[in-house]
């Protein structure tokens, strides 16, 4: 193939790729711009290449990069480095013609001239690998201290099972002390707002135990405006945009529920003085994907872009100390996401804030038990239970102090019961007594809650077993045991769950 030659006979293929490069490429000449390609100008959203050679390299920079260095300092070293190793490849942070910051790789080569060296300049745009860089360390940074959040959960709720439990015992114990009775209330609406904060924790650390169905998302928000209407107040006017077409998503209903409030709550906060929220459903289809879209805007203070890219940060909050825990957008951030769901903040300062959310759109039937929300459920059939004086209980849990309150509220009732406190000594017990019920803390020293059951089974011992827990992800599943089939009491519990839980096994 016959070479194109330029008018002085030498090859012309270099032009054709310097004219052509998807990169951006300049020649820089006695510290001024003496060429660049289309790439070059486009990058730097520039109206012609003209306006980029008349413009100074040190302009095309901001002041710092982001290790905090001046950006004429730290460009002289980069030079410095090309011209001794022949080139250097670097990132950089650069500026467009409008103003807008973006990350480059650059490559510098030095060329040998009369004068020194000049440099080839290779611009690569890295906004896209940063944007899944970030994403990444994010993803990360929630993946880590959603297991911090989790294991704190899990240990908090070991202390309020007691907390709360001997707060009812207190209660039936003083119910002729009025003046006392005050002081066992205030403790109990404290106890009751920590076990809320630890549910939010486990919602963020992905550990809530809660299970997906497939419901209307316009049935679970129609089935909220009157507790939406009461949180926002009445200087804030709620204005509603549903669709016909129902937008069937797979998700637990209470997971849909503190999205919403908990949008609905930094919606308010950002209208002091009342306006207006939107909330708005409707159906897209994004990429190949269909979805259930609801959009919350308001019109409030809004945010600057440093505060909106930390939004979704665990304890990060805007609010004085004391009136925020910061989990509130980073838990919305968590269960949209274990949902396979999308959320994107759009806010500037004095215009107000806009949530986007996307849901896959379920396939299937509406879950029968979600499909009428506000329908309630028709009552079941009473069980016969056995009488209290012939159960002997097994009760497996480590943490002592639980294990004493349980055995209380049990003995107190009439149960025998019989306590130890891993799973060995568990199974040990097992072997040599029939019990007619084991109640069984999931995690435990040596043998776990599930790994006892499972032993027991292959010994062909079937007592029944409830499960206690502060947190249960896929730890029953691993050994062998659906989470739907086996008895299983949610720390903290009040001794009437305790006692309903220890009912209804001993009937089934």
């Amino acid at each position: 193939m016959t070479q194109a030659k330029n008018a002085s006979g030498q090859d012309d293929s270099y032009r054709v790729l310097f004219e052509n490069s998807a990169d951006a490429i300049l020649l820089i000449k006695s510290d001024k711009f003496v060429d660049c390609n289309r790439a070059a100008v486009e990058m730097l959203r520039s109206k012609n290449k003209a306006t980029v050679l008349q413009t100074h390299p040190s302009e095309l920079s901001p002041e710092y990069q982001p290790d905090g260095q001046r950006s004429f300092e730290k460009a002289n070293e980069m030079m410095a480095i090309a011209f001794k190793e022949g080139s250097h490849r670097f990132e950089w942070d650069h500026v467009r013609m409008d103003g807008e910051v973006f990350p480059v790789e650059v490559l510098l080569t030095a060329i040998p001239s009369d004068n020194g060296f000049d440099l080839h300049t290779v611009w690569r745009d890295i906004t896209d690998r940063k944007k899944l860089e970030n994403e990444l360390r994010h993803s990360q940074k929630m993946e880590a201290i959603g297991k911090l959040a989790g294991g704190i959960a899990h240990d908090f709720n070991n202390q309020l099972v007691p907390i709360l439990g001997y707060v009812e015992i207190l209660k039936d114990a003083l119910n002729n002390r009025p003046e006392l009775l005050a002081h066992i209330d205030a403790i109990d609406t404290a106890g009751h707002r920590a076990a809320a904060l630890v549910q939010r924790l486990m919602a963020f650390s992905h550990k809530d135990i809660r299970r997906a169905e497939t419901v209307d998302l316009s049935a679970v928000v129609d089935s909220l405006l009157d507790v939406i209407g009461t949180l926002i107040g009445e200087d804030i006017e709620l204005v509603l945009t549903t669709t016909d077409t129902v937008l069937p998503v797979e998700m637990d209903p209470g997971d849909i529920e503190q999205i919403i409030l908990n949008l609905a709550t930094n919606a308010r906060d950002a209208l002091p003085i009342g306006g207006q929220i939107s909330l708005a459903l409707s159906e897209v289809t994004y990429g190949d994907r269909v979805y259930a879209r609801m959009e919350m805007v308001d019109q409030g203070v809004g945010m600057d872009r440093k505060t909106l890219s930390q939004i979704f940060e665990p304890f990060f909050t805007t609010k004085e100390l004391g009136s925020g825990t910061g989990l509130g957008l980073s838990t919305v951030y968590s269960l949209i996401t274990k949902a396979n769901g999308l959320i994107k903040a759009q806010s500037e300062l004095g215009k107000g804030t806009r949530f986007d959310i996307l849901l896959p759109r379920a396939e299937g039937p509406l879950t029968v038990e979600s499909a009428s929300i506000d329908e309630p459920s028709p009552p079941r059939p009473a069980k016969q239970s056995r009488t209290t004086t012939d159960a002997h209980i097994l009760v497996a849990e480590d943490n002592d102090l639980v294990a004493e309150l349980v055995e209380r509220v049990l003995t107190n009732k009439g149960y025998k019961v019989t306590r130890a406190s891993e799973g060995a000594e568990a199974f040990s017990l097992v072997k040599k007594h029939s019990f007619d019920l084991i109640l069984s803390d999931v995690i435990m020293p040596g043998m776990s809650g599930p790994q006892m059951a499972r032993e027991m089974r292959l010994v062909n011992i079937n007592t029944p077993v409830v499960f206690m827990s502060g947190y249960a992800d896929d730890r029953l599943a691993v050994h062998g045991f659906d989470e739907s089939g086996v008895g299983f009491l949610r720390k903290p519990f009040a001794p009437l769950d305790l006692l309903q839980a220890v009912r209804s096994a001993l009937s089934d």
